[in-house]
């Protein structure tokens, strides 16, 4: 298990992805927030926003 702490702007929402490519993201966390989960299943994050 990590933390994921999401330290961006209001409106700025980072996501957990399953595909390298920044796809099949099924984890949003909001900004000033955080998640503990296991990264083992997950390729890469993603940054949305406005």
């Amino acid at each position: 298990m990590k933390r994921v702490f999401n330290n961006q702007s209001p409106g700025w929402y980072a996501q957990l992805c399953r595909n390298a490519n920044g796809t099949n993201c099924d984890i949003t966390i909001a900004p000033w927030t955080y998640v503990d989960v296991d990264l083992t299943p997950y390729n890469s994050l993603r940054i949305v926003g406005p």
